[in-house]
């Protein structure tokens, strides 16, 4: 099963690709049971159904034809939705729907999509902002759903298959809880640091001003460090991309700390100074480097 961090990239899916989705949602979840008639209409038309398809089966899909349209415009794109699509996939397996009948049911969907987009948006910029983003998540859809179709016929023949996909779902799985027990160990650190300060201020206001200042702007650094790395963490869970400059920054705020204290405090030698002062100079210039290159690799709307 291909996972979200991949998909996002692979098709430049975008915060205000979701935000377009959410808005649609609006007024397109109110054809919600006009789509599944209308679906099954041209579908008896058009397609053979298999002998599976009986009317319970065929009841039972245009429920879940209905769930699949809500969650469309939901905007929740995740791991989780991913592996509902690669279910769906699955179940049309089962009951014999092939390749190509899905290949029509996702033609004649896009189009009533694109159809109902352009009458209820009459600007065209708007309305074609939309129509990018509506064709992002069908061809998502359509190529999650249809992997589970080549996944499933090669499992037939390969036992290594099989072995891998379960291998791969296993460390995913560690992956995510590991990722939850650094999130969990994040925020404990993070309250921690901030109560720690509070407390810390009440010792501090009986000092003299400049030491006071400085001693509370580097308490303040490591709580902002604390703060930047469960932001992006966070970020890491939801798929977004691993960022180096964090850590490098983390690592620059900590020898600016340093340098702070020393220079209150009077204390250290002046190669052990200039050493923090080199070594500020060179994380300084990775950091400019590194924003930079992580800059150029955003994906282009």
């Amino acid at each position: 099963m291909k996972y979200i961090k991949e998909v996002i990239s692979n098709y430049s899916l975008t915060e205000k690709d979701i935000q377009n989705l959410i808005f649609m949602g609006k007024f397109m979840l109110e054809y919600a049971d006009q789509f599944v008639d209308e679906f099954y209409d041209y579908m008896i038309l058009k397609i053979q159904l298999p002998d599976s398809m009986t009317p319970d089966v065929i009841q039972k899909h245009q429920d879940m034809l209905k769930i699949w349209y809500k969650r469309f415009y939901e905007g929740k794109i995740d791991n989780k939705y991913l592996e509902y699509l690669v279910n769906i996939g699955n179940t049309h397996i089962k009951f014999h729907i092939t390749q190509d009948m899905f290949n029509i049911m996702s033609n004649w969907v896009r189009q009533w999509f694109h159809e109902k987009i352009f009458q209820n948006v009459s600007d065209d910029i708007k309305r074609k902002e939309l129509l990018f983003s509506m064709h992002k998540l069908m061809d998502i859809n359509k190529d999650i759903i249809s992997d589970a179709y080549y996944t499933t016929e090669i499992k037939k023949y390969s036992v290594f298959l099989s072995l891998r996909d379960f291998i791969i779902s296993v460390s995913e799985r560690i992956e995510f809880v590991t990722q939850i027990i650094i999130l969990s160990f994040l925020i404990f650190l993070t309250i921690s640091a901030a109560v720690y300060f509070l407390f810390d201020m009440v010792v501090l206001m009986k000092m003299k001003p400049d030491f006071f200042i400085i001693k509370a702007l580097s308490s303040l650094l490591m709580i902002w460090v604390l703060s930047e790395l469960l932001y992006t963490e966070i970020n890491i869970i939801k798929g977004a991309k691993f960022k180096i400059s964090t850590f490098v920054g983390v690592a620059l705020i900590a020898f600016v700390r340093d340098l702070l204290i020393m220079t209150l405090e009077h204390t250290g030698s002046i190669e052990k100074l200039l050493l923090i002062i080199l070594s500020i100079t060179v994380l300084g210039l990775v950091y400019w480097l590194v924003t930079i290159t992580e800059t150029k690799d955003k994906p282009r709307r």
